[in-house]
């Protein structure tokens, strides 16, 4: 799975959220490093039952979907 806008690796390279997530009206999207305890992505994934999106197509960046809070 690949982002469909080049825009969003300069956006992260500003230390900026990708524009998916700011535009998400839900707030439903996080973004951030899973390896980090500390980030709002880890807690989300730590606090919420949580399923990788199509495992078997070897994604990157990850994708997480949370199927249950």
């Amino acid at each position: 799975m690949k982002c469909m806008s080049d825009g969003c690796l300069k956006l992260i390279q500003q230390g900026e959220q990708p524009a998916c997530v700011q535009a998400c009206p839900a707030q439903a999207r996080f973004f951030g490093d899973v390896k980090d305890p500390q980030s709002e992505i880890s807690k989300k994934i730590a606090s919420c039952r949580t399923e990788l999106l199509m495992p078997n197509k070897g994604t990157k960046p990850n994708f997480f979907v949370v199927v249950q809070k």
